[in-house]
């Protein structure tokens, strides 16, 4: 092994470790209101990995009633599909995903969008969510007064 695949693989472990270590430290379950049991654990597996992102199962690709899901939407589903949240993931059932924005809505840069070959860019959970967030609903902007809704939908 050269020098620079083992500088590689030592700079992923320590990357890795460091991960597992801020995932593990106390207070940060506690921090995650609505996750509150989650650990870095429950979406990843370091060492034998299923799926992208050192994903710990491999997620389905589509919904129980054949709705298409891409991958981020789809390890969200493989645990919100229990506890009476699957609809969340249908057409017509809260705010839709993989779909592109309208004319009449402007995504800000905080929440953003996701190219998806075939489809261009499309909102999807992480638009809005942050799956590594400490917020509750893990919103990347608070819903006070709307203001989640508002970023996108101005009505001028």
């Amino acid at each position: 092994m050269s020098s620079s695949q083992k500088s590689s693989r030592m700079t992923a472990a320590l990357a890795a470790g460091l991960a597992l270590l801020l995932c593990t430290a106390d207070g940060t379950a506690e921090e995650r209101k609505g996750h509150a049991a989650l650990s870095c654990k429950q979406c990843h597996n370091l060492h034998f990995p299923k799926g992208k992102h050192l994903w710990s199962s491999q997620p389905p690709n589509r919904t129980d009633k054949g709705t298409m899901l891409l991958a981020g939407e789809a390890l969200c589903y493989s645990c919100h599909k229990s506890g009476g949240k699957g609809h969340f993931f249908e057409p017509g059932s809260s705010h839709p995903i993989n779909v592109a924005p309208s004319n009449r809505v402007q995504v800000p840069p905080e929440l953003g969008t996701t190219f998806v070959e075939g489809l261009g860019r499309v909102i999807t959970c992480t638009s809005c969510h942050t799956p590594h967030g400490s917020s509750p609903k893990l919103l990347k902007i608070t819903d006070e007064q709307d203001r989640l809704c508002l970023a996108c939908h101005r009505f001028n």
